[in-house]
């Protein structure tokens, strides 16, 4: 049975996935399990050479449903979470760490020292990242490195799954979960660093697929967050910069593995 176990979709992201899956690991997570909506070919060891033998990689091309990350969290929980004793459900922007990297050096330790499985699941707070500085993507460096600024309001929460208790549990949407007893942990022990802007010009790349696909859809569930055309602008999109991360910085020095440094190529 793995003890931490993360669960997530990808969709023209391997260029982040490999500080992603190695970040999680020096977290203490022993299985990935990966939806790919990317159509590119399966492979696993593009994702990650270091960990391939840790990942799980199902073929999630086929989904041309409007509810593909929902769809794809729920068939998880029914497939997989039985085989975890914990199961995070991440986006790949996501970084999940100790609230006190100081105290407990990676989140599988924050999980033995201060919880028993008496929860359905651990709602942790996530905290929204800004561009700041960059306008164009970073040409190389990690994601914890080039991205620094966090807002000060924080953000919303992401469940951590109880694997004994998934069957209770279902994704209403691609972040709110609905059955079980669960735990609103409130930045006490876990946060989750969301790197939503990573420059100007990649914001507003992402803008425009997500405003592409809700036109094909018709449907309102197709947003760029919750206000369509308005996070085009600038402003938008740096008011996540309010105040420098040091919890991360602490957080990268104390994982138990060295993360090597990532070109971020935009032909991949």
């Amino acid at each position: 049975m793995y003890e931490l176990a993360i669960c997530a979709i990808f969709n023209q992201e391997y260029r982040y996935l490999p500080e992603w899956v190695d970040w999680h690991a020096a977290q203490g997570a022993s299985h990935f399990f990966l939806y790919q909506h990317d159509p590119n070919p399966l492979n696993v060891e593009k994702i990650s050479k270091k960990h391939a033998q840790l990942i799980t990689l199902i073929d999630w091309r086929k989904d041309k449903s409007d509810l593909i990350q929902r769809r794809a969290y729920n068939h998880c929980l029914q497939r997989y979470a039985h085989t975890c004793k914990w199961l995070m459900v991440l986006d790949i922007d996501e970084f999940l760490m100790p609230a006190d990297p100081k105290r407990e050096h990676n989140a599988l330790e924050v999980l033995r020292r201060h919880f028993t499985q008496d929860v359905a699941a651990i709602e942790i707070k996530v905290y929204n990242f800004g561009h700041k500085p960059h306008m164009e993507p970073p040409p190389i460096g990690s994601i914890i490195d080039c991205f620094r600024y966090v807002s000060n309001r924080g953000g919303w929460e992401k469940s951590m799954i109880n694997g004994k208790e998934a069957k209770k549990i279902q994704f209403i949407s691609a972040h709110w979960i609905s059955g079980g007893r669960k735990h609103k942990d409130k930045g006490k022990f876990f946060r989750i660093n969301h790197y939503i802007t990573k420059s100007v010009k990649e914001y507003k790349e992402r803008g425009e697929l997500w405003l592409r696909r809700k036109k094909q859809k018709n449907r309102g569930g197709f947003q760029f967050n919750t206000d369509n055309d308005r996070r085009f602008n600038f402003a938008n999109a740096i008011r996540y910069s309010d105040r420098l991360d040091i919890t991360g910085q602490i957080a990268k020095n104390e994982v138990n593995n060295k993360l090597t440094d990532f070109t971020y190529s935009n032909n991949l």
